[in-house]
């Protein structure tokens, strides 16, 4: 029979004093093994010594530092609309494209559009046609007006010559021959007489030359046409020698009275075509107010022409600069108006707008630059420039905007959570080196060296500067700590340490 056979069919005394034997035989089999563990964990070999450096826990004069939190922004934002109101006929480009400047996003239906033009081009070379019309006629008119005036009054003035000449006469007619005029009347007859004489003496023997073959008959010719001459000239000198001796007569008197009368009607003449002239040049001056005012015309069909072309071009929306299209709210066949946002672009690269509070503005300066961080890339810093600080703060939150371009940074993103740093003082604070720091579960601890065992402490941290970092609780200064193998280590582990200088 087996012995739980036999345990069954015992009486009940007999069974409650077996299975107290068997429970002090269970604890005394415990309690061995337990012995036999503690020792041979004591003397196992899988928890040897650890080798630790340490450094010793002490003032140091630190950066103090605050961080700047913001948000990741375009430099450039803007909402494309459009300036007419057209139909959309075709939007080029969706979210997330990449646009050059200049490329076409958006064309609208430009029939109308381009009619305007034409009319506009149209008007413009009318007008520019009745311009030069109007100028080649008042050009015209105004040089034949300007030499018909200089005519008329070169007649004038030979008018008025001719009339004080007639008058002139007149007056010598009325006045008759005086002494000297019929002494000199003699005189001339005297002269006229003796080149007679002296002509008919040389022809008598230029023909007695003749007659002998000593001459020519061109000589003869010529000695005769001598004679005839001074013939005339003498005649003539009678004639003027008897009107001297008569005296001025009614038929000379009445001559010279006609001639004054007709100069007199020349002159009224002369002048009535100046002033007819004078007024014809008035007129001109008119047909150049014309040609003023079709050149204001020109002007104005300049403008109505720009105008239309101004217009004929807002038929298509174009990238204003190299960027990347973040919304889209335009669809073919869209009526669009002024002011109506079809496109959102962003360009221009990125930037860390920052909240930054009144008492810490004065650490920041344009064009310096400042360490900052993007949360979701990681802990890596980059170096960005701040290009502006606002005048004027929120007067609610008492900060102030200031903007740092960031410099291409792959997977940066706008509206992406970062911060900058900024140092504003020094101060001394307890530090360790970031060596000696444990992680784990999101909480930091140190390894306190203490008669060569390992303690884990948790520890509250500051602000990290290079390879130290600041304690803020959880350490007192000369406490010892290990700075090597804390991968290694466990709490209340044996080490072997080595002093470390941070």
């Amino acid at each position: 029979m087996t012995f739980w056979m036999m345990w069954r069919y015992q009486p009940a005394s007999v069974a409650i004093r077996m299975t107290a034997l068997l429970s002090l035989i269970a604890t005394a089999i415990g309690i061995a093994a337990c012995q036999g563990k503690s020792n041979q964990q004591n003397i196992s070999p899988a928890n040897p010594i650890i080798s630790v450096t340490t450094e010793t826990v002490s003032l140091t004069n630190t950066s103090i530092t605050f961080d700047a939190v913001g948000t990741v922004s375009s430099q450039f934002v803007t909402e494309l609309s459009s300036r007419v109101q057209e139909r959309v006929t075709s939007v080029k480009v969706k979210e997330g494209d990449l646009v050059r400047a200049g490329d076409t996003l958006i064309n609208f239906d430009s029939r109308d559009l381009t009619a305007a033009n034409a009319q506009a081009n149209a008007d413009l070379q009318a007008s520019t046609a009745q311009f030069n019309s109007a100028s080649t006629t008042a050009r015209i008119a105004s040089q034949t007006t300007q030499d018909q005036v200089r005519t008329v009054e070169a007649q004038v003035l030979a008018a008025q010559a001719a009339l004080e000449s007639a008058v002139a006469k007149k007056n010598l007619v009325d006045a008759g021959p005086r002494l000297q005029e019929r002494a000199q009347a003699a005189d001339d007859v005297a002269r006229g007489n003796a080149s007679l004489v002296l002509a008919q003496k040389t022809y008598d023997r230029m023909s007695k030359l003749y007659s002998e073959d000593a001459i020519t008959g061109e000589q003869l010719d010529t000695s005769k046409s001598e004679l005839d001459a001074a013939q005339a000239a003498y005649q003539s000198t009678l004639q003027q020698q008897s009107m001297s001796n008569e005296g001025s007569r009614a038929e000379d008197k009445a001559a010279a009275q006609a001639q004054v009368m007709q100069a007199q009607a020349s002159l009224t003449a002369a002048r009535s075509m100046l002033a007819q002239s004078l007024a014809e040049a008035q007129i001109v001056s008119v047909r150049q107010d014309d040609v003023e005012a079709a050149h204001a015309r020109i002007a104005q069909a300049e403008a109505a022409a720009t105008i239309a072309r101004s217009n004929l071009s807002y038929a298509t929306i174009v990238a204003p600069y190299d960027g990347v299209i973040a919304e889209r709210d335009a669809d073919p066949g869209l009526m669009a108006g002024p002011g109506v946002p079809l496109l959102k672009i962003q360009g221009g690269g990125l930037r860390l707008d920052l909240s930054v509070p009144e008492s810490d503005v004065s650490h920041f300066f344009v064009g310096s630059s400042v360490p900052v961080t993007i949360d979701a890339l990681g802990t890596k810093r980059y170096s960005a420039r701040i290009v502006s600080i606002s005048p004027q703060g929120d007067p609610s939150s008492h900060t102030f905007l200031i903007k740092a371009l960031l410099p291409q940074i792959p997977g940066t993103r706008e509206g992406m959570f970062g911060r900058a740093s900024i140092r504003s003082g020094a101060a001394n604070a307890m530090t360790i080196s970031t060596s000696c720091v444990v992680n784990r579960e999101g909480l930091t601890y140190v390894y306190v060296i203490d008669n060569r065992a390992a303690q884990l402490r948790l520890v509250s941290l500051g602000q990290e500067t290079g390879s130290t970092v600041a304690v803020l609780s959880g350490l007192q200064i000369g406490d010892k700590v290990a700075a090597s193998n804390v991968a290694e280590l466990t709490d209340n582990i044996s080490v072997s340490e080595a002093k470390q200088d941070k």
